[in-house]
């Protein structure tokens, strides 16, 4: 038989389970020691001290560290916020983050806007183009920089279109097309941005401007849209009849030249502020034989742009012998305006006799005389600059600049073959120069020889990327009419999208 088990000790007991919802049950802890202050020993903990009792609270530290320690992580916090947050609280707060090269850009384009405002008033409207193209760049924003590029753009749009009116050129016309394409975009771009500002949308609706850029691109129904607008405005009308006329139609643009003077002659002068809307009535008055008119509005576009390229040539609008009323052949406009150009010759000693009877003897050195003679160039004056010019190759034999001013001179007139040869001198000399390589090509072009001058609108890409020039130039041998942007690199994935 099996001894039964040892009886077990008390130490052996289980101890009594305690349920919290059953307090007559629960077994009483262990008395702690009372505290010298208890009246009884006898008398039990209260419930809240047995439980401090068997979880005690953390050892306190002392408050003195707590308040350093505190004060030290705001100090360091409060630093960042002043050093390296300052820029991102600026953005928070609804300003722009300060930068360091803001007063530089300003001005930048202060310099910019300020050359752009000297060109126009000189009327070289090419110099304007560039200053207020690069004032664009410099601040995409800016209200007086497209403002000052659309006025340059379709100033020199309408210049090349009315000279393609009155010589029957193939190169000014497309030129005035590429030129006024750029213009509709840069006083597309002015009217956006002065909408948002005072006045801005009475502003717009009355611009003739776009209206100037799309008739230089021979674009007639365009043009329709804008009389319910401007309706009964005299300007506008002559732009309709002479955007209808088809690429070479002689006859179509004698009779679109008469209905337009029909219009052109109701123009008082004196209100018209556009340098481009007075070239337009002197071209009218002058292929109607209406000389006194001619004369009038030559007189105030001299005086608004002293420097505007139509000077020259719409002098020679008037036929010899015409009279007020008679009509010019406008077919004969170049001819005319070359026969009566006063001749130049150069005697071996510089001095350079005109063909009105006057002798004028060009001083300075080489460098001086070329800056004489292209400012008399631009000025209009041909015959003073073809001066200057030669007495400059007759002190600096080969010099690349007297050259190219004789071939701009050669060009002018229409001697393509002359202007050929002195381009190509110029380049001899010097390969790198990027507008006599672009003009080579255009009289090449001119005169039908376009593999040569695809050769050398190729070259001249390769060192000019961007303005009119190039836009020519890619237009005629069929490419975009705008580079190619750059690929743009892809981003490299991230560690989480790559797969296993």
């Amino acid at each position: 038989r099996t001894p039964p088990p040892p009886p077990r000790t008390e130490m052996e007991l289980e101890p009594p389970t305690v349920r919290r919802s059953d307090t007559s049950s629960r077994a009483t802890p262990p008395k702690p020691t009372p505290p010298p202050t208890r009246a009884s020993a006898s008398e039990a903990p209260p419930r809240e001290e047995s439980y401090e009792s068997l979880f005690p609270p953390p050892r306190k530290k002392g408050g003195a560290g707590t308040w350093i320690v505190a004060l030290v992580v705001l100090g360091g916090v409060a630093l960042l916020a002043l050093t390296v947050g300052k820029p991102y609280l600026a953005k928070l707060a609804g300003g722009a983050a300060p930068s360091a090269s803001a007063p530089a850009s300003n001005a930048k384009l202060a310099l910019e806007l300020a050359a752009g405002d000297r060109a126009r008033t000189d009327g070289d409207w090419a110099g304007s183009r560039d200053a207020f193209l690069r004032a664009s760049v410099i601040d995409d924003k800016s209200v007086a920089a497209w403002d000052g590029l659309c006025t340059a753009e379709s100033e020199l749009a309408m210049a090349h279109w009315i000279a393609s009116l009155a010589g029957h050129s193939t190169l000014e016309r497309e030129q005035a097309a590429s030129i006024g394409k750029s213009a509709g975009t840069s006083c597309g771009r002015w009217a956006e941005l002065a909408r948002t500002g005072p006045d801005g949308t009475k502003m717009v609706s009355s611009d003739l401007r776009p209206v100037r850029a799309i008739a230089s691109q021979n674009d007639g129904p365009g043009v329709r849209v804008y009389l319910p607008s401007h309706s009964g405005n005299p300007i506008v009308e002559a732009l309709v009849y002479l955007a209808d006329v088809p690429k070479g139609d002689a006859p179509a643009l004698t009779t679109a030249t008469k209905s337009a003077q029909g219009a052109l002659a109701r123009v008082d002068l004196e209100k018209l502020s556009a340098p481009a809307d007075l070239a337009l009535v002197a071209f009218g008055a002058g292929t109607s034989g209406n000389s006194a008119r001619l004369q009038a509005a030559l007189a105030e576009l001299g005086k608004k742009s002293p420097r505007h390229m139509l000077l020259e040539m719409l002098r020679g609008l008037t036929p010899a012998g015409g009279t007020d009323g008679g009509v010019a052949d406008v077919g004969h406009v170049a001819e005319l305006a070359d026969a009566k150009a006063p001749t130049v010759a150069v005697a071996p000693t510089g001095t350079a006799t005109t063909g009105g009877g006057g002798a004028e003897t060009p001083s300075g050195d080489y460098r001086s005389l070329n800056e004489k003679g292209h400012k008399a160039l631009a000025g209009g004056e041909v015959a003073k600059a073809e001066a200057f010019f030669r007495a400059a190759l007759a002190q600096h034999p080969g010099d690349v600049d007297a050259l190219y001013g004789l071939g701009q001179i050669a060009r002018s007139r229409g001697d393509h073959p002359t202007a050929i040869s002195y381009f190509k001198q110029v380049l001899d000399t010097s390969p790198g120069f990027a507008p006599a390589r672009l003009a080579l090509a255009d009289e090449q072009w001119a005169t039908g020889d376009k593999a040569s001058a695809t050769k050398n609108y190729e070259l001249y890409l390769d060192r000019v990327s961007e303005g009119s020039g190039a836009e020519r130039a890619r237009l005629r041998l069929g490419k975009d009419t705008a580079p190619a942007p750059k690929p743009e690199p892809k981003p490299e994935p991230k560690p989480e999208d790559e797969k296993p």
